[in-house]
């Protein structure tokens, strides 16, 4: 019988789990990522861009308006 045999760990996660339950809280690059997936839905980039979202919005707006009212004509 082999001296090194260990007991398995008891379970703390699914067996299909892809990773640790740790490693969001040990991996820094997680968080950059998320920042940068979340992308321009972000607040700082509509903070930093507010009038060309306020324009972007109006131009938008008033295109569905002007081909809804072509639609019923």
């Amino acid at each position: 019988m082999s001296d090194d045999f260990r007991a398995p760990r008891p379970a703390t996660q699914p067996s299909h789990a892809p990773y640790a339950l740790n490693d969001f809280q040990s991996t820094e690059r997680v968080p950059e990522f998320l920042s940068m997936a979340r992308g321009v839905q972000s607040v700082g980039f509509l903070e930093r861009h507010r009038f060309a979202s306020l324009i972007v919005a109006g131009v938008t707006t008033m295109a569905m308006i002007i081909g809804g009212l072509l639609i019923f004509l």
